[in-house]
């Protein structure tokens, strides 16, 4: 019987061919971009971790709630807290410490910068991976003083030495150092990201790497233990060692956290966002695909009556009915996949950045489950309230039907309303998202930056070791400069430490006449040490004094701040002269003057506001691994070759890397809020193409269902004015309501949107009616054309029906 059902099914299907192929479309988008998004997430956020017992790895932060820092109080792990919780913590076997670090890597292939991390020797214990040849790393690799050690990842190991037997016997150069190859990892291993090599962590324990927050930390907890115990202990134990150092003690506690969590809290929300779009979306195609078959359920009122009269029970009706709906939800899951085919990697090419090396998009368990519980809720969903319908009948009143009474029941009729109302109001959510999250982003690319990003090149720089004293340095970089400067098209170049959005140096801040309970109450600033011009090559003005010379070093030591730093601690009066020490602050640290005031730049980050900067020059301090800012009068693409050969006929030996325009950095920067914009907007299109379909739909099938009788009020004089309202006042009832619905919804919901913003309410009353103003003009016309349809039937043809 079920067999016999399913082949009445498909000749059904086959019989109202538009009707199928437009739930098939309909089905296939909503399911498609449910699939594709569920792939999105169960890569980044669901699939276990490539490590042993992933679920036992956690990451431990040290968090200061009454402390401002420079990450919201939120902070890294301290060297010498580290080394302290891991003598005493009994919830975990062990921690470890590591951070990403880009060092350049000097062999006979020339030098190379390669990304690596920072590591503790209890890393490979805890992630639970043991290298493929050699070992990791022991005591004493990172006991200050000993031979550098190192360890490659497989994929360097072929890429540069071409999978060399004699690997565990060869020395390289990490930066200026000589390093030995000890170990060579897995194939696929990357820790973290995309690793290529681990440098030991060779701290030691001073009252500076107690204060210093430097390194994230990775722990494995013991079988049985939970993160939450585990974050009791070890918070307890920080409080007794911050008791024993007071000098470093901020108030601090442990923050224990599933380590799949903080890896990817950067984009967890946006993406379980994401995830609710697309499913909003599916439920509006299910309503959708519902409301053509209550359509056909209303024709087939008869058929069924003649079935029951037959013998057949109401429950074989509905499973009848049941399964032409799964029919066509399975027909619809495969068009939707083959979508999600298709999707994934296009949506993928909106990612700018490289993935970690654990996010992979390969299907699991978890999204072919997924896949099937959407092909049977949605088969459900659509086909349910059509069952239940046509399945209710009396045979002696549908055969009695007249033409006036032809059409759907008053039931039916109240159910396709209400389908169209969930369909509008669920539009109506997500079109106010999107148009929030639109809002957002162009608030965040038209914030100003502080500087002129048009017309900028940018690199860093790594020097051979030979420029091993602060004189050579210096030399050096002003030679790079003049060389630089002197390329055609080339109006000005500079260097610093860190550039706009690519990085900062945290700093502690003490100012004179400004006196602190605590020197571990000093606040945090963000440092930079640059070179004369740099402002000029950026474009940013001196707001008050100069900048800096040539003849600027260390006797007197002085300093530029920004406006933000100076308008806290000088308000109405010049910060000239002033005096500022940075450190950590202690009474041996130099003074420097102020001698200039910049405006703010936004050096951090363009979602939110960072610390205070702060500049010092270059021959104060001769660092050797810069990045330069060079300003071009023309194409900043163009001259990107020029300018890597000019700087190699410097020094063969310095390794060059990030040598792009900064818009490029720019973009990139705001990959995540435009990748998560650009999703939630066609997704929020889809449902109004949807939405809109629904409503013409239903329009059309009124107008027909009720053709003999527009006929007969056209024969008794009714205008076509009359007859179109008729039509249409109905359907922008419902819509009005579903506007309605969606709107109190969106403010509902407005704490879920509230994180992903900048600049912009998620309550913004003229977003909210800007959506409501487009999806009712959409629904408006929508409705126009089938009613206006129901003004050219000619009466006579209507009443000879």
């Amino acid at each position: 019987m079920w067999w016999q059902d399913l082949r009445y099914g498909s000749r059904m299907l086959r019989k109202d061919a538009l009707t199928t192929l437009t739930a098939l479309v309909v089905l296939a988008l909503g399911i498609g971009g449910t699939t594709t998004v569920f792939t999105l997430v169960n890569a980044l956020l669901l699939r276990p971790l490539p490590y042993a017992q992933p679920e036992r790895l956690v990451a431990i932060d040290e968090f200061a709630p009454a402390q401002t820092s420079s990450n919201g109080g939120f902070l890294r792990i301290a060297f010498a807290n580290y080394v302290d919780l891991r003598a005493r913590a009994r919830t975990v076997e062990d921690i470890a410490l590591f951070d990403s670090v880009q060092p350049i890597l000097r062999d006979e292939f020339g030098a190379e910068r390669v990304d690596a991390s920072w590591a503790t020797d209890g890393l490979w214990r805890v992630i639970g991976v043991a290298p493929l040849m050699g070992r990791g790393f022991t005591k004493s690799d990172t006991t200050p003083g000993q031979p550098l050690a190192v360890v490659l990842s497989y994929h360097l190991w072929q890429r540069r030495y071409g999978g060399a037997a004699d690997i565990l016997s060869r020395t390289i150069g990490v930066g200026n150092r000589p390093a030995a190859i000890v170990g060579v990892m897995p194939p696929g291993f990357q820790f973290p990201n995309r690793s290529e090599m681990w440098v030991p962590i060779r701290d030691a324990v001073t009252p500076q790497t107690r204060s210093d927050h430097e390194y994230e930390a990775i722990a494995r907890l013991r079988p049985g233990v939970t993160a939450d115990a585990a974050e009791r202990e070890l918070s307890g134990l920080l409080r007794q060692i911050l008791a024993d150092h007071p000098g470093a003690d901020r108030g601090q506690t442990a923050r224990v956290r599933p380590f799949r969590e903080a890896l990817t809290a950067e984009y967890r929300g946006s993406t379980w966002i994401l995830l609710g779009t697309v499913v909003l979306v599916l439920m509006i195609a299910c309503a959708n695909v519902a409301n053509l078959l209550l359509v056909k359920a209303s024709i087939r009122r008869q058929e069924m009556a003649l079935r029951g009269a037959l013998g057949a029970s109401r429950r074989r009706l509905v499973r009848q009915m049941l399964v032409e709906s799964l029919l066509l939800t399975a027909l619809g899951a495969a068009g939707g996949v083959a979508v999600a085919f298709v999707a994934l990697p296009a949506i993928l090419t909106l990612v700018p950045v490289s993935l970690p090396a654990w996010v992979t998009f390969v299907p699991d368990v978890r999204v072919i489950a997924f896949i099937t519980g959407v092909l049977v809720s949605s088969g459900l969903g659509v086909g349910l309230v059509p069952a239940l319908t046509a399945s209710r009948h009396n045979l002696l009143d549908v055969l009695s039907d007249g033409g006036r009474t032809r059409g759907a029941s008053p039931r039916q009729r109240l159910m396709r309303d209400g389908l169209i109302v969930a369909e509008v109001a669920l539009s109506m959510v997500l079109l106010t998202g999107a148009s929030l999250m639109l809002r957002s982003y162009i608030n965040l690319t038209q914030h100003p930056l502080g500087f002129d990003a048009d017309k900028l090149i940018t690199f860093r720089t790594s020097i051979p070791p030979a420029y091993g004293d602060p004189a050579k340095v210096k030399d050096l970089v002003r030679r790079l400069r003049d060389e630089l400067a002197s390329l055609p098209g080339v109006t000005s170049a500079a260097a610093a430490t860190n550039v706009p959005l690519q990085g900062i140096w945290s700093r502690r801040l003490a100012v004179e006449g400004h006196s602190l309970p605590d020197e571990k109450d000093a606040p945090f600033i963000n440092a930079s040490v640059i070179t004369p011009r740099y402002f000029a090559t950026l474009g940013v003005p001196i707001l008050e004094g100069r900048d800096f010379t040539e003849d600027d070093a260390t006797t007197p030591r002085v300093t530029i701040v920004d406006e933000a730093l100076a308008k806290r601690y000088w308000p109405g009066q010049t910060a000239i002269g002033k005096r500022v020490r940075y450190g950590p602050p202690d009474p041996d640290a130099p003074w420097h003057t102020v001698i200039g005031v910049v405006p703010s730049i936004r050096n951090q980050s363009l979602l939110k506001a960072a610390a205070p900067d702060v500049y010092v020059p270059h021959n104060e301090q001769q660092y050797p691994a810069l990045r330069y800012v060079v300003r071009v009068a023309g194409d900043p693409a163009a001259l990107v070759p020029l300018v890597r050969s000019r700087v190699l006929t410097v020094d063969r030996g310095i390794a060059i890397s990030d040598l792009r325009p900064l818009n490029e950095t720019f973009f990139q920067t705001l990959w995540q809020p435009r990748f998560f914009t650009i999703l939630i907007a066609v997704f929020a299109v889809v449902a109004l193409t949807m939405a809109v379909v629904g409503l013409y739909g239903m329009v059309s099938s009124t107008v027909s269902q009720r053709r003999h009788e527009l006929g007969v009020r056209a024969a008794l004089g009714a205008s076509r004015g009359t007859l179109r309202w008729m039509m249409t006042s109905h359907s922008l009832i419902v819509v009005f309501i579903g506007i309605a619905i969606g709107g109190v919804a969106s403010l509902a919901l407005r704490n879920v949107m509230a994180s992903q913003l900048f600049g912009i309410s998620s309550t913004d009353l003229s977003t909210l009616g800007f959506a409501a103003l487009v999806l009712g003009a959409v629904a408006a016309l929508a409705s126009y054309w089938p009613a206006w349809r129901s003004t050219r039937i000619d009466p006579s043809m209507a009443l000879r029906e």
